[in-house]
C-alpha cells in the first residue's frame, strides 16, 4: 500500500499542483493582508480574520479540487482499466487514494499555519504567545478533521462524474452558503432567521469551521471562563462528524469496487 501511496504524491509531482498550493497559499495571505490591514485591531483579530478567509472559502474549493483530480485522473485518461489489473484489491487502492488526500491535506494546512504565523510576526513585530500556538495548532487539526467530510462528498461527486469540473462546482456552492451563513449568523440580534442558525451550527457539518474559529475567537478573548466550556467543538459535532465520515467512507468505497471502468 506504499507503493500506490507512493505513486499518487508522483503523479501530483508531476503534474504540477504543488505549484498550484504555493502560489495559492503564499499569495492569497498577503493580498489579503494588504485589503484588510487598515481594518485589523490586533494579532488576533487578524489571526480569527486570516483563518476564517481560509477554512471557509479558500481551502474547500483547493482541497476538493485536489482530492477529485486524485480519484478522477485514471479516468479522465483512460487509464482506469490498467490501474485495476494490477493484482491489488479496489478496496486498497481506494484507501490509498484517500490517506494520499489526507496528507495533501495536511501539508496544505502545515503550510497555511507556518504562513500565518510568519506574516504576523513580519507585520505586527511580536511574537505570539505559546498559548495562542498551541490553540491555534488544535484550530489547524479539527478543521482538517472536519473538512474531510466535505471533501468525502467531493471524491464521490469525482467517481461518479469521473472529472474534476462537478465536484469545484459543489465546492464553490458550499463556499457560498458558508457565506450567506456567516452573514445571517452577524445579524444574529436583528433577525430570526440568523438567531436560529447561530444556536444550531453544531448541527450544520459544513459549518463546523466556522463553530470552531468562534469558539477559537471567544478563547483567545477569554469570553469563555471554565475550562469545561473550552472546547473547539462540541462532543454531539464531533460525533455526528464521525458518524458520516464513516457512513461517506462505506458508501465511496463501495461505488469503487463496483464502477464501470469501460
Amino acid at each position: 500500500m506504499f507503493n500506490i501511496i507512493y505513486c499518487e504524491l508522483l503523479k501530483l509531482k508531476k503534474s504540477h499542483f504543488y505549484l498550484t498550493i504555493l502560489f495559492i497559499n503564499l499569495v492569497i495571505p498577503i493580498f489579503f493582508l494588504l485589503i484588510l490591514i487598515k481594518r485589523l485591531k490586533g494579532i488576533s483579530e487578524y489571526i480569527y480574520q486570516f483563518e476564517q478567509m481560509s477554512f471557509m472559502f479558500i481551502n474547500i474549493p483547493i482541497l476538493c479540487l485536489i482530492s477529485a483530480y486524485i480519484f478522477s485522473r485514471e479516468f479522465s485518461l483512460k487509464t482506469i482499466q490498467t490501474l485495476f489489473c494490477y493484482p491489488i484489491s479496489r478496496t486498497k487502492i481506494f484507501i490509498s487514494k484517500i490517506i494520499t488526500t489526507i496528507i495533501v491535506t495536511t501539508v496544505i494546512m502545515f503550510t497555511q499555519f507556518i504562513m500565518f504565523i510568519l506574516i504576523g510576526l513580519v507585520y505586527f513585530h511580536t511574537l505570539i504567545s505559546s498559548r495562542i500556538l498551541f490553540l491555534q495548532a488544535r484550530v489547524y487539526l479539527y478543521c482538517i478533521f472536519t473538512q474531510l467530510l466535505i471533501i468525502m462528498i467531493a471524491v464521490f461527486f469525482a467517481m461518479i462524474f469521473k472529472n474534476t469540473i462537478i465536484p469545484l462546482i459543489f465546492a464553490v456552492l458550499i463556499s457560498a452558503a458558508n457565506l450567506f451563513i456567516i452573514s445571517l449568523c452577524s445579524i444574529s440580534k436583528i433577525s430570526t432567521v440568523g438567531n436560529v442558525l447561530n444556536e444550531n451550527l453544531n448541527y450544520i457539518p459544513s459549518c463546523y469551521s466556522l463553530v470552531i474559529l468562534k469558539n477559537s475567537y471567544n478563547i483567545i478573548h477569554s469570553k469563555t471562563l471554565t475550562m469545561s466550556s473550552n472546547s473547539l467543538l462540541g462532543v454531539p459535532s464531533i460525533i455526528i462528524c464521525i458518524f458520516v465520515i464513516v457512513l461517506e467512507l462505506f458508501i465511496c468505497n463501495l461505488y469503487y469496487k463496483n464502477c464501470n471502468i469501460k
